[in-house]
Protein backbone atom coordinates (compact mmCIF):
# COMPACT_ATOMS: atom_id res chain seq x y z
CA UNK A 1 0.00 0.00 0.00
CA UNK A 2 1.23 3.81 -1.12
CA UNK A 3 0.08 5.08 2.42
CA UNK A 4 -0.06 3.64 5.79
CA UNK A 5 -3.57 3.61 8.45
CA UNK A 6 -3.34 3.39 12.21
CA UNK A 7 -6.74 3.58 13.86
CA UNK A 8 -7.03 4.73 17.75
CA UNK A 9 -10.15 4.73 19.65
CA UNK A 10 -10.37 6.71 22.64
CA UNK A 11 -12.90 6.93 25.90
CA UNK A 12 -15.21 8.55 27.93
CA UNK A 13 -17.95 10.47 27.21
CA UNK A 14 -16.88 11.90 24.00
CA UNK A 15 -15.33 9.28 22.73
CA UNK A 16 -13.47 9.78 19.34
CA UNK A 17 -11.90 7.24 16.84
CA UNK A 18 -8.82 8.66 15.50
CA UNK A 19 -8.03 7.30 12.02
CA UNK A 20 -3.97 8.76 10.92
CA UNK A 21 -3.46 8.37 7.23
CA UNK A 22 0.44 8.93 6.86
CA UNK A 23 2.08 9.42 2.74
CA UNK A 24 5.78 9.95 1.12
CA UNK A 25 4.68 11.39 -2.44
CA UNK A 26 2.30 13.38 -4.41
CA UNK A 27 0.74 9.91 -5.93
CA UNK A 28 0.76 8.01 -2.84
CA UNK A 29 -1.64 11.77 -1.44
CA UNK A 30 -3.65 11.04 -4.49
CA UNK A 31 -4.29 7.41 -4.13
CA UNK A 32 -5.28 7.95 -0.60
CA UNK A 33 -7.78 10.46 -1.37
CA UNK A 34 -9.44 8.07 -4.30
CA UNK A 35 -9.52 5.31 -1.71
CA UNK A 36 -11.62 7.40 0.60
CA UNK A 37 -15.15 6.92 0.77
CA UNK A 38 -17.73 9.80 -0.84
CA UNK A 39 -19.42 10.17 2.60
CA UNK A 40 -15.97 10.84 4.27
CA UNK A 41 -14.80 13.66 1.41
CA UNK A 42 -18.45 15.13 2.10
CA UNK A 43 -18.34 14.99 5.97
CA UNK A 44 -14.56 16.69 5.64
CA UNK A 45 -16.13 19.15 3.28
CA UNK A 46 -19.00 19.82 5.71
CA UNK A 47 -16.51 20.16 8.85
CA UNK A 48 -14.22 22.50 7.01
CA UNK A 49 -17.27 24.95 6.24
CA UNK A 50 -18.81 24.68 9.88
CA UNK A 51 -14.97 25.56 11.49
CA UNK A 52 -15.13 28.96 9.04
CA UNK A 53 -18.19 29.77 9.59
CA UNK A 54 -17.58 30.47 13.41
CA UNK A 55 -15.77 32.48 15.17
CA UNK A 56 -13.01 33.95 14.96
CA UNK A 57 -13.24 33.51 11.16
CA UNK A 58 -17.19 33.62 9.92
CA UNK A 59 -16.39 33.45 6.67
CA UNK A 60 -19.63 31.86 5.71
CA UNK A 61 -20.18 33.36 2.67
CA UNK A 62 -17.84 35.51 0.24
CA UNK A 63 -18.21 38.04 -2.64
CA UNK A 64 -17.08 36.72 -6.34
CA UNK A 65 -16.54 40.58 -6.78
CA UNK A 66 -14.13 41.70 -4.41
CA UNK A 67 -13.87 38.28 -2.45
CA UNK A 68 -14.91 39.73 1.15
CA UNK A 69 -16.25 37.07 3.70
CA UNK A 70 -19.36 37.61 5.75
CA UNK A 71 -21.52 35.56 8.35
CA UNK A 72 -24.07 36.27 7.32
CA UNK A 73 -25.97 36.30 3.25
CA UNK A 74 -27.12 38.90 1.50
CA UNK A 75 -25.36 41.79 -0.77
CA UNK A 76 -21.83 42.70 -0.46
CA UNK A 77 -21.25 45.04 3.00
CA UNK A 78 -17.63 46.13 1.30
CA UNK A 79 -18.12 46.55 -2.46
CA UNK A 80 -22.08 46.89 -2.04
CA UNK A 81 -22.18 45.51 -5.84
CA UNK A 82 -22.34 41.99 -5.38
CA UNK A 83 -24.87 39.23 -3.60
CA UNK A 84 -23.39 36.93 -1.71
CA UNK A 85 -22.77 33.35 -1.86
CA UNK A 86 -21.65 30.42 0.13
CA UNK A 87 -17.98 29.86 1.26
CA UNK A 88 -16.27 27.01 0.46
CA UNK A 89 -18.45 25.28 -1.54
CA UNK A 90 -18.91 21.30 -0.98
CA UNK A 91 -18.02 20.24 -4.43
CA UNK A 92 -15.14 23.22 -5.12
CA UNK A 93 -13.36 21.14 -1.41
CA UNK A 94 -14.40 17.50 -2.38
CA UNK A 95 -13.17 17.49 -6.51
CA UNK A 96 -10.11 19.75 -6.33
CA UNK A 97 -8.97 21.26 -2.62
CA UNK A 98 -8.80 18.76 -0.80
CA UNK A 99 -6.78 16.61 -3.43
CA UNK A 100 -4.43 19.46 -3.73
CA UNK A 101 -4.59 19.86 0.56
CA UNK A 102 -2.77 16.63 0.47
CA UNK A 103 -0.66 16.29 -2.63
CA UNK A 104 1.32 19.81 -1.85
CA UNK A 105 2.52 19.21 1.94
CA UNK A 106 4.78 15.60 1.05
CA UNK A 107 5.74 13.86 3.03
CA UNK A 108 2.65 14.43 5.05
CA UNK A 109 -0.17 12.92 7.16
CA UNK A 110 -4.35 13.45 7.57
CA UNK A 111 -5.95 12.60 10.69
CA UNK A 112 -9.61 11.98 11.21
CA UNK A 113 -12.05 12.02 13.95
CA UNK A 114 -14.82 9.85 14.01
CA UNK A 115 -17.61 9.64 16.17
CA UNK A 116 -16.96 5.50 15.91
CA UNK A 117 -19.61 4.94 13.87
CA UNK A 118 -17.33 5.98 10.44
CA UNK A 119 -18.79 9.96 10.85
CA UNK A 120 -16.41 12.23 10.64
CA UNK A 121 -16.70 14.78 13.29
CA UNK A 122 -13.11 17.02 12.68
CA UNK A 123 -9.93 16.23 10.83
CA UNK A 124 -6.10 17.80 10.79
CA UNK A 125 -3.54 17.60 8.20
CA UNK A 126 -0.21 18.63 7.26
CA UNK A 127 3.32 18.07 5.69
CA UNK A 128 6.80 18.47 4.38
CA UNK A 129 7.50 21.87 2.08
CA UNK A 130 10.21 24.37 1.52
CA UNK A 131 9.64 27.81 3.51
CA UNK A 132 10.17 29.75 0.40
CA UNK A 133 7.51 27.47 -1.19
CA UNK A 134 5.27 27.59 1.21
CA UNK A 135 5.48 31.67 1.56
CA UNK A 136 4.99 32.43 -1.58
CA UNK A 137 1.61 30.02 -1.54
CA UNK A 138 -0.01 31.07 1.30
CA UNK A 139 1.07 34.33 0.75
CA UNK A 140 -0.12 34.74 -2.68
CA UNK A 141 3.83 35.51 -3.94
CA UNK A 142 4.01 38.83 -1.55
CA UNK A 143 7.37 39.48 -1.49
CA UNK A 144 7.08 41.69 1.27
CA UNK A 145 5.68 39.18 3.45
CA UNK A 146 8.64 36.60 2.19
CA UNK A 147 11.68 38.63 2.85
CA UNK A 148 10.25 39.20 6.35
CA UNK A 149 9.12 35.83 7.38
CA UNK A 150 12.41 34.59 6.43
CA UNK A 151 14.34 37.28 8.39
CA UNK A 152 12.94 36.91 11.26
CA UNK A 153 13.40 33.32 11.12
CA UNK A 154 16.94 33.58 9.94
CA UNK A 155 15.83 31.01 7.81
CA UNK A 156 16.71 30.07 3.75
CA UNK A 157 13.96 29.64 1.38
CA UNK A 158 14.84 26.14 0.96
CA UNK A 159 14.61 25.28 4.76
CA UNK A 160 12.49 22.66 4.74
CA UNK A 161 9.19 22.85 7.47
CA UNK A 162 6.28 20.90 8.30
CA UNK A 163 3.61 23.11 7.81
CA UNK A 164 0.74 22.59 10.10
CA UNK A 165 -2.42 23.11 7.85
CA UNK A 166 -6.11 22.32 7.99
CA UNK A 167 -7.78 22.25 11.47
CA UNK A 168 -11.48 21.78 11.16
CA UNK A 169 -14.14 20.65 13.95
CA UNK A 170 -18.09 20.16 13.10
CA UNK A 171 -19.51 22.27 15.37
CA UNK A 172 -21.41 20.50 17.27
CA UNK A 173 -17.87 18.82 18.15
CA UNK A 174 -16.25 22.03 19.14
CA UNK A 175 -15.31 22.76 22.49
CA UNK A 176 -14.89 19.10 23.49
CA UNK A 177 -11.18 18.81 23.26
CA UNK A 178 -11.20 17.09 19.57
CA UNK A 179 -9.52 19.85 18.36
CA UNK A 180 -6.69 19.80 20.57
CA UNK A 181 -6.59 16.26 20.64
CA UNK A 182 -5.84 16.08 16.96
CA UNK A 183 -3.30 19.02 17.22
CA UNK A 184 -1.65 16.35 19.85
CA UNK A 185 -1.54 14.33 17.22
CA UNK A 186 -0.09 15.96 14.37
CA UNK A 187 2.79 17.52 16.10
CA UNK A 188 3.81 13.80 17.77
CA UNK A 189 3.53 12.29 13.91
CA UNK A 190 5.71 15.49 12.80
CA UNK A 191 8.53 14.54 15.25
CA UNK A 192 8.40 11.12 14.49
CA UNK A 193 9.21 12.14 10.66
CA UNK A 194 12.07 13.90 11.99
CA UNK A 195 10.53 17.06 11.51
CA UNK A 196 13.13 19.89 12.79
CA UNK A 197 11.39 22.70 12.21
CA UNK A 198 6.95 23.28 12.73
CA UNK A 199 5.08 26.40 11.37
CA UNK A 200 1.72 27.43 10.58
CA UNK A 201 0.01 30.93 10.81
CA UNK A 202 -3.55 31.51 13.43
CA UNK A 203 -5.54 35.03 14.39
CA UNK A 204 -6.73 32.41 17.22
CA UNK A 205 -4.70 33.39 20.13
CA UNK A 206 -6.65 30.66 22.18
CA UNK A 207 -5.51 28.01 19.93
CA UNK A 208 -2.02 29.30 19.56
CA UNK A 209 -1.84 28.53 22.71
CA UNK A 210 -2.66 25.04 23.00
CA UNK A 211 -0.48 24.88 19.90
CA UNK A 212 2.48 26.19 22.29
CA UNK A 213 1.50 23.50 24.58
CA UNK A 214 1.81 20.75 22.73
CA UNK A 215 5.47 22.00 21.13
CA UNK A 216 6.48 22.28 24.34
CA UNK A 217 5.34 18.85 25.68
CA UNK A 218 7.56 17.66 22.74
CA UNK A 219 10.77 19.53 22.82
CA UNK A 220 10.01 22.00 20.44
CA UNK A 221 10.44 26.11 21.02
CA UNK A 222 7.56 28.12 19.53
CA UNK A 223 8.15 31.89 18.46
CA UNK A 224 5.21 33.79 16.91
CA UNK A 225 5.25 37.21 14.85
CA UNK A 226 3.50 39.32 12.33
CA UNK A 227 5.33 39.45 8.88
CA UNK A 228 5.37 42.77 7.85
CA UNK A 229 2.73 43.02 4.95
CA UNK A 230 0.37 40.94 6.23
CA UNK A 231 -2.65 42.69 6.50
CA UNK A 232 -4.87 40.29 7.29
CA UNK A 233 -6.58 40.47 10.39
CA UNK A 234 -10.30 39.61 12.17
CA UNK A 235 -11.73 42.07 14.42
CA UNK A 236 -8.89 43.79 15.04
CA UNK A 237 -6.61 40.66 15.34
CA UNK A 238 -3.92 40.39 13.12
CA UNK A 239 -2.94 36.71 11.22
CA UNK A 240 0.57 35.52 13.28
CA UNK A 241 2.95 33.45 11.70
CA UNK A 242 4.49 30.75 14.25
CA UNK A 243 7.59 28.49 13.87
CA UNK A 244 8.68 25.89 16.60
CA UNK A 245 12.02 24.57 16.78
CA UNK A 246 13.45 21.10 17.99
CA UNK A 247 15.33 22.13 20.75
CA UNK A 248 19.49 20.79 20.36
CA UNK A 249 18.33 19.03 23.24
CA UNK A 250 16.23 16.42 22.01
Amino acid sequence: MAYTIEVEKTQGVNAISLVKYAYVTEKDAALLYEDMSSQNKSEMAISYQEAFAGPPWYEAYVCNGCGSFSKDPGVCGNCKEHQLTRAYPIKMLEESYFREMLQVYTPGLLIIADNGDGGVVGFTTGGNIKLGELIEKKYNNNQIVKKSILKNTKMSPDTVVFYENETCIRTEWQQKKVGGRLNFERVKAAKEMGSQLICGRTVNRPWLGTKEKHFSEFGYKCASFVPDGDTYQINGSNRLFFLAQQSKSE
